[in-house]
């Protein structure tokens, strides 16, 4: 038995209630399968003993034309033992039983968990994330990229940089941490108030004409990847998917102009 983990102890405890159970969620009776009225009469059976099913009734607060039949369900799941007498009584098991029951799913479920994981771990693990809309891409993008983490590398395609100004001081960080930060941005005359604050603390920039800006991108320490236009939003760590934004990067880049 593992230290800090009693079922025992658990189902005691709410044995011990003396007032009318309040029975919550993914108790240990119900992850055995137990409902909320079969739960509540074993455990006020299990504080009263051996009793009829008209005073369990009573105690526990359940309907009574419910009681009989969810005696008969407790003694199918084995939670239940009937004594015969002049009238039928009913008894509890010991809820040493109910613990034994509860560490057997357990150590299924520990092993089933290995498993999966075992499989999970053959596979490869690219991880490709959709999303549309543009309220959620405008909030997806900016929190990207104010949680940036890039220690190498990071290469933006931001049209007229309109959302990527907003994380100015996050990308002129990374700049002043030696990371090597370029940015793609389109040759509208809008675009070069916003292009100042990157320019001027020497982050390098190339201009290109918007009709080749048709989506945007990023690609940072050649690990992970976003694309996004105005409908939709791309983000993967595929490797594949990687290289091919940054290649996409370094021809728009081959081809962009320093000045306006």
């Amino acid at each position: 038995m593992r230290k800090g983990f009693s079922v025992t102890l658990v189902v005691t405890n709410l044995i011990k209630e003396r007032s009318v159970l309040t029975i919550v969620s993914d108790t240990p009776l119900k992850i055995l399968g137990l409902t909320d009225y079969e739960e509540k009469a074993y455990l006020t059976l299990a504080r009263l003993g051996v009793c009829r099913a008209s005073e369990l009734a009573k105690e526990s607060q359940i309907p009574r034309q419910k009681i009989y039949e969810i005696l008969e369900n407790l003694n199918n799941k084995g939670f239940v033992n009937t004594v015969q007498d002049k009238v039928t009584l009913y008894s509890p098991i010991n809820p040493i039983f109910i613990e034994k029951l509860l560490m057997d799913k357990f150590e299924n479920a520990k092993t089933f968990l290995a498993s999966l994981h075992e499989t999970a771990g053959a596979k490869h693990k690219d991880n490709i994330w959709i999303i549309r809309g543009k309220s959620r891409i405008n909030s997806m993008l900016y929190q990207f990229t104010k949680a940036l983490k890039a220690e190498k590398s990071l290469y933006i395609i931001a049209n007229n940089l309109s959302l990527v100004s907003r994380a100015s001081r996050e990308i002129v960080k990374l700049k002043k941490k030696s990371v090597d930060v370029k940015i793609i941005a389109n040759n509208e005359p809008q675009t070069r108030s916003r292009a100042e604050v990157f320019t001027k603390n020497n982050i390098d920039m190339k201009f290109i004409d918007s009709k080749h800006l048709k989506a945007r991108a990023g690609v940072y320490d050649d690990k992970s990847a976003i694309v996004w236009d105005e409908e939709s939003m791309i983000f993967s760590d595929s490797e594949f998917f990687v290289n091919f934004i940054r290649d996409h990067f370094k021809l728009l880049w081959s081809v962009g102009k320093k000045e306006l």
